[in-house]
């Protein structure tokens, strides 16, 4: 840092005075009394204040010491310097204890900054130990040389020692250091360590150790050009893995393109099992009717397979009945012998041919009777299945609509309802980790300010009582000072007083004997001076002794009421002490921001609560809306048949419920279908019997007329 400019406005012998000041050594030459330590406790004050310490906000002495001369107003300064980044501070200050203030400018930025600087427990900012890095008796001591010190340097050969320190601070910055006694130094080693061919000396053992060292030294330069070879391996290790990496990015690219064949190769043989399935697919087109093959009708197809069955039987035996009669036949035509070759009487080859075929055309038509029978048995027997299968299947035909479409769109509202409300806990239980949260935050600041509502209202008094304690206890301390003084001068002019007395009532004495033993009365005149200077100094001895007493009255009195003043301020302080040692902190303000910050939580949980009773009365509405779809839902279910016991199962529930509407309606198409059939064999069995009857009747009448 370098002073740049002093403004004395007022400041003891100087008033209106500025001093500019150069870069480097500043050396202030002049008589005595003409402010060379007033300027040097000028630049003090205005860094450091006047205040006796930075834990006290009492002013020292010298604050009365150094008020103007000339005019007592104003008593104030401004100081500018620069720091070594090249910013410039300038400083203004007020000494005067009734209009006391400092600011801080910065001219780089053009702003006032002294807020930005943190507070010492007297009330100063702390910029110059943050600027300088220095506290104030470091920078008397250091930073200036004072009066003090020159003193200290005694009259004989002062002045040479002060040329030696201004020497060696212009050398090298430092007082002790200079480049005369840098030579002295040198010279004084050259001579301990010795000249080149001693031998006594200590350069023979800094030979030899500079042996040793050479001989490390070859050994670390061995050893360097092990670790270089090391490095080259190294490098050379490096090269290979990246030499082994490519490698492998190039086997990597080699195996994708081998993958993308492998995958080209399969997608051919994809396509030609595609294609293959497609020619599959034409040739099996024929069988495209047996796909359509209803199985409702398989029990007819079993029927006819069982009747087909039946006649290949029959046909079986009535060709082993023929071959009998035919071997019959043989045998009674043996026994006739020639009477069996007697021709009988011919039939007319058109009856005969006619009778054969209403014989056929009968027997077909009892095939076909028997046939119809079978039917009908078959399609009666699916007709009580299909009936005991509606039967045990709800009736979904009292459900208007189409009773899938309407079940999907039930079970669809009742998800939605379920996922809203799924939604609106999830929204709950964020909102109650956030109040939790938050709770944990604030469980410590409410310890502390929780018992306190008003808190501001109690820091803004502590604040007030502690600034009207200060003041108070500043003016106690002033009048305890002049007070101790006053009695330490009263009990200090005692002894004179009592002296000046003893001496005149001596004098007197002395006057009054002699005039006594000469006879002349003339000598009384001095006695009666003596007289009179004897009263007058045992009435001072006396006023001194009663102005003593009283001013030590007064000085008890003062500091009773400086340990009373004390005692209510640290009562005052305690609740507030006590809140920032449960706080944590070290000062008011620190206080004052945790108490801001827990203000500001306090209303963050607030609306969070606020906003979680509205999200409860949001779920309570999800929550009742699902309810009276499950209600609904499970209505439905237990009219189909179905019991909902859990809302997961409505799902499970409705496609059982949709199974058994399926088995329903194809329950239905049977049925119908039955009833189609068992008329249409009804009336076929009808036609065939009368077809039958009308057959026998021709029948018969071709026999007679054979």
């Amino acid at each position: 840092m370098r002073l740049a400019t002093l403004w004395l406005d007022g400041y003891g012998i100087f008033s209106g005075y500025e001093l500019r000041l150069d870069g480097g050594l500043q050396v202030v030459v002049g008589p005595n009394e003409h402010g060379k330590t007033t300027l040097r406790n000028f630049i003090a004050d205005m860094l450091y204040g006047q205040k006796r310490s930075t834990a006290q906000r009492l002013y020292d002495e010298s604050n009365e010491l150094r008020r103007p001369w000339i005019n007592p107003k104003p008593y104030a300064g401004r100081l500018l310097y620069r720091l070594d980044d090249g910013s410039e501070f300038e400083v203004h200050r007020v000494f005067d204890r009734d209009d006391e203030s400092v600011q801080v400018f910065d001219r780089t930025r053009a702003c006032d900054v002294t807020s930005s600087f943190a507070r010492l427990r007297n009330r100063e900012p702390n910029f110059a130990e943050t600027h300088l890095g220095l506290s104030k008796d470091v920078f008397l001591s250091t930073a200036t040389i004072s009066y003090l010190t020159l003193e200290e340097l005694g009259d004989t050969g002062a002045l040479a020692q002060i040329r030696e320190r201004l020497l060696a601070l212009a050398d090298s910055g430092d007082e002790e250091g200079s480049a005369e006694t840098a030579l002295k130094r040198i010279s004084t080693r050259i001579a301990s360590i010795g000249q080149a061919g001693a031998r006594t000396r200590p350069l023979p053992l800094a030979r030899a150790r500079l042996a040793a060292l050479e001989g490390e030294y070859a050994a670390a330069c061995a050893l360097r050009e092990e670790l270089a070879q090391v490095k080259a391996r190294r490098r050379a290790v490096i090269e290979e893995e990246a030499r082994l990496r490519a490698k492998r990015q190039a086997l990597d690219a080699e195996l994708a393109t081998l993958e993308r064949i492998e995958r080209s190769r399969r997608l051919d043989e994809a396509e030609h099992i595609k294609a293959r399935l497609d020619e599959v697919t034409q040739r099996c087109f024929e069988l495209g009717a047996a796909r359509d093959f209803p199985l409702e009708r398989a029990s007819e197809f079993q029927w006819a397979e069982n009747v087909a069955r039946t006649t290949r039987l029959q046909r079986e035996r009535t060709e082993a009945e023929r071959v009998k009669l035919q071997t019959q036949l043989e045998d009674e035509k043996r026994k006739l012998g020639p009477e069996a070759a007697r021709p009988m009487a011919e039939i007319p080859e058109r009856l005969e041919l006619r009778l054969s075929e209403l014989e056929s055309e009968i027997r077909r038509s009892q095939e076909r009777i028997a046939e119809c029978a079978a039917a009908q048995d078959a399609v009666q027997n699916d007709l009580r299945v299909v009936q005991e299968t509606l039967a045990s299947l709800p009736d979904f035909g009292s459900v208007s609509g189409d009773p899938v479409e309407w079940l999907t769109q039930l079970t669809s509202s009742f998800g939605l309802a379920r996922r809203a409300c799924d939604e609106e806990h999830a929204r709950l239980r964020a909102i109650e980790r956030d109040i939790e949260q938050r709770n944990t935050d604030l469980a410590a600041p409410e310890r502390v300010f929780g018992p306190c509502p008003g808190f501001v209202e109690q820091a803004r008094e502590y604040d007030v009582n502690t600034r009207l304690f200060e003041e108070h206890l500043e003016r106690l301390a002033s009048r305890v000072e002049f007070l101790r003084a006053e009695a330490e001068e009263f009990a200090g002019e005692r002894p004179r007083f009592l002296l000046m007395a003893s001496m005149l009532g001596i004098g007197m004495a002395f006057f009054l004997i002699l005039a006594y033993l000469q006879g002349k009365w003339g000598i009384l005149v001095p006695a009666a001076i003596s007289a009179i200077g004897l009263l007058y100094f045992l009435v001072n001895y006396l006023y001194a002794g009663a102005r003593a007493k009283h001013a030590c009255r007064q000085l008890e009195d003062a500091q009773k009421e400086i340990g009373e003043k004390r005692a209510d301020d640290d009562l005052n302080r305690a609740a507030m002490e006590t809140m920032m040692r449960e706080a944590g902190c070290l000062t008011m303000r620190e206080l004052e921001a945790m108490h801001d910050r827990y203000r500001e939580a306090v209303a963050d949980r607030s609306a969070l609560e606020h906003a979680r009773a509205e999200q409860a009365a949001r779920l309570a509405e999800a929550e009742e809306r699902v309810s009276q779809l499950l209600a609904r839902l499970r209505e439905t279910f237990r009219s189909l048949g179905e019991e909902l016991e859990r809302e997961d199962d409505v799902q499970h529930a409705a496609g059982r419920v949709m199974s058994r509407y399926q088995e329903y309606r194809d329950a239905k198409r049977r049925l119908r279908a039955c009833h189609t059939a068992l008329d249409e064999r009804t009336a076929e069995h009808a036609h065939v019997t009368e077809q039958t009857e009308a057959l026998m009747k021709a029948e018969v009448a071709a026999s007679l007329e054979a």
